[in-house]
């Protein structure tokens, strides 16, 4: 059995795919396309390769040799390459006996694809919401930089929050969506004219929550189409509220017998930035998007 996880990237999948790690009777695997995954063997700072790094000691060099990650671009294609489908297959070659959870963080444009390698599996498409979304792209942890100048990162980065084009990067987002019209993004996803003409003007916030809504809508689609009632949707807000029964209703879903297990690593996601700010809703009336703050935000105090 294969569960997949697919989630934007920040909209805690991994948190999410933690909660099956507990259970032994799975095997998971955290972003297994993940470029930074060439490291391998050096182990993560958040301790999530220890699976990978497993599968990569039983025989290095052919691990090495099947590795092939999905770069930035690649995420807009609807397919896998064949080196791809070959690594995927490899990392779970037993799945007749064998129990698995994979987040797949890249692979929203490809539902079809991974259907087609893997008719029997199951689907979770975890998101949070749009504000949340673009806050935790525009506004990241500046645990990172130097003591000293993380005031004043944070206080630009706050000050600009709406009106700056670019800078958002820390994920790749940057190098996916583009800058201007030309890239691969705006000419070949978005639909709406007016907005790709003029999305090199377009403020990060509205290109994130034009890239978060195109996604959400495709994978909700597609899910439910190439999956059927193997397809789930759930709210990281929701699941955050209660964890314990959403992930108990899943182990119902999946017809495996549940397992206490440990929630304390599950936080609410921070709130969006200045959630009541009436931007916010201007930002979505010109994209089109839905404009109430249960949408927007999803936030309950």
């Amino acid at each position: 059995m294969i569960v997949f996880i697919v989630g934007l990237r920040r909209s805690g999948t991994t948190v999410f795919w933690r909660n099956f790690r507990q259970d032994e009777r799975f095997t998971c695997f955290d972003e297994p396309f993940n470029p930074l995954h060439r490291e391998i063997p050096r182990p993560h700072f958040k301790n999530t390769r220890t699976e990978l790094i497993r599968q990569y000691r039983k025989n290095p060099s052919q691990f090495k040799s099947l590795f092939n990650p999905i770069k930035p671009l690649q995420e807009l294609s609807d397919e896998f390459t064949p080196a791809q489908r070959t690594y995927i297959q490899f990392l779970l070659h037993n799945a007749s006996h064998q129990h698995y959870v994979v987040d797949l963080t890249r692979c929203h444009f490809k539902i079809g694809a991974l259907h087609s390698l893997f008719p029997g599996s199951y689907l979770i498409h975890l998101h949070k919401s749009p504000a949340s979304f673009a806050s935790s792209h525009l506004l990241p942890s500046y645990k990172r930089l130097p003591r000293w100048s993380r005031g004043a990162k944070r206080f630009v980065d706050r000050f600009f929050f709406f009106s700056r084009r670019f800078n958002f990067n820390r994920w790749k987002m940057e190098d996916i969506i583009g800058r201007n019209s030309a890239g691969p993004f705006p000419r070949q996803v978005l639909e709406d004219p007016s907005f790709r003409e003029n999305f090199g003007r377009a403020p990060a916030v509205s290109k994130l929550m034009s890239y978060w809504d195109i996604l959400y809508k495709k994978v909700e689609k597609e899910g439910a189409h190439h999956f059927g009632d193997r397809f789930r949707s759930i709210s990281l807000e929701a699941f955050c509220r209660a964890p314990e029964d959403v992930i108990q209703s899943l182990y119902q879903w999946i017809d495996l017998p549940y397992h206490p297990l440990s929630f304390n690593h599950v936080k609410f996601p921070s709130k969006p930035y200045k959630a009541g700010d009436p931007r916010w809703k201007e930002r979505a009336r010109l994209l089109n998007l839905e404009d109430s703050s249960s949408f927007l935000f999803r936030y309950e105090s």
